[in-house]
């Protein structure tokens, strides 16, 4: 249903916020414009060798540079106190399927956490029912691992405290990309391509519906930060990997608003694949579920003029 905000309505409203403002010893802020959200590119050529290897001491220099941005913190505890605490039970989910989160990347959040006092067995690294870096010493880590009875993971739905959603950069067969909102899709169980008796319908219309994953309470309360690894993304094709489309980006995307990340990341993608063919080359399929994700679900916004990129590092390529 669509709702018209006539000129009657609009004065009513302004009037009766402007008296709760004054009622409450504040005074109201005329003209003022809605906080940008801030996402985070940080890029270091050097973070990758020869052989495509990430090396540990640049990226935990990236991921510094890339927390201190986003928070406006200049100490990196501080930046990391921002979201978490030491009693949080941590939950990152990771990606393994095609362009996989590096371990690099993984064990230095894994540290970072560890610096401002999360203990060792309450950091769990996962990714659909497997587990991962920063397991030591968890006992039952194969009750966390698996799911509940209503078909979602238990480490978000149980376990963790706190969420760092940890995806790759890459294109997707089903969803034109696949990046923090679509990275979900590995935190629940009892789905299909068909879309056929599941828990969860999120494949039809590209795709389109996936956000509803997102919005899992145990998923939109508890994630806080949102980590892309975009060191070596993939720009076409899966799901076979044809590494002719992968191309080292070298580079690392952070924020807390998974729709502003995914539209930041669709036009990295985009403007690689645009650079390939020397011309326009259009996602197939169109991404539908990242501007759903905002405008149904209600998890972010996807509109450029509401996003504020900062780029740290190399801009040749940054395609932002």
């Amino acid at each position: 249903m669509t709702h018209t905000i006539t000129r009657r309505h609009f004065v009513a409203e302004t009037a009766l916020g402007t008296l709760a403002l004054i009622l409450r010893g504040a005074s109201p802020v005329w003209g003022a414009e809605k906080p940008k959200t801030r996402v985070v590119v940080v890029r270091d050529p050097k973070v990758l060798t020869e052989t495509f290897d990430v090396k540990a001491d640049v990226i935990e220099g990236m991921l510094d540079l890339g927390m201190r941005e986003l928070t406006g913190k200049k100490k990196t505890n501080e930046c990391w106190k921002t979201f978490f605490s030491p009693d949080d039970v941590m939950g990152l989910k990771i990606n393994v399927m095609m362009t996989p989160t590096h371990d690099e990347l993984t064990s230095a959040v894994a540290s970072r956490l560890r610096g401002i006092g999360v203990k060792d067995e309450n950091i769990l690294t996962w990714d659909r029912g497997n587990g991962g870096i920063g397991v030591k010493g968890v006992s039952d880590r194969g009750v966390y691992f698996g799911f509940t009875k209503e078909s979602i993971s238990k480490v978000a739905a149980e376990r963790a405290t706190a969420l760092i959603n940890m995806p790759g950069l890459k294109s997707h067969w089903l969803s034109g990309v696949a990046v923090a909102v679509k990275n979900w899709a590995g935190a629940v169980t009892d789905i299909n391509v068909p879309d056929e008796g599941v828990a969860f319908k999120i494949h039809g219309d590209s795709c389109a519906d996936v956000g509803m994953l997102n919005a899992l309470p145990p998923i939109k309360d508890k994630c806080r930060l949102i980590i892309v690894d975009a060191m070596r993304p993939l720009f076409h094709g899966g799901p076979q990997v044809n590494p002719a489309y992968v191309w080292n980006y070298g580079g690392i995307v952070l924020g807390t608003d998974p729709v502003a990340v995914d539209t930041v990341c669709l036009k990295i993608i985009q403007g690689k694949r645009n650079e390939h063919k020397g011309k326009s080359w259009p996602i197939s399929p169109p991404p539908k579920h990242i501007a759903a994700a905002g405008e149904k679900y209600g998890l972010g916004t996807s509109k450029a003029s509401e996003i504020e990129v900062k780029l740290i590092g190399e801009e040749e390529g940054a395609f932002i």
